[in-house]
């Protein structure tokens, strides 16, 4: 049997990932991207967007991988 509090607090962080991601992303002046950039943009939105439908298919350990990648692309976003 699963342990479900394991699962609820991996679930967990995935959604804090998710949030964290979506926060850098809205500060993130879109406009001032060049092409490449805008592509990282698009594709962070798309890996949270797909994080959360891993966490609704409760397959959290893709929605974790998923996620963190959406969150590295932001935070890439933001160091340059």
């Amino acid at each position: 049997m699963p342990d479900t509090g394991h699962a609820a607090a991996a679930s967990r962080q995935v959604r804090d990932i998710i949030e964290r991601t979506r926060r850098t992303l809205s500060s993130t002046d879109y406009g001032r991207l060049s092409n490449v950039r805008k592509k990282a943009y698009e594709d962070a939105k798309l890996f949270a967007e797909q994080a959360e439908d891993a966490l609704k298919a409760s397959n959290v350990v893709f929605a974790k991988e998923l996620a963190e990648k959406a969150e590295r692309l932001a935070r890439e976003l933001q160091s340059r």
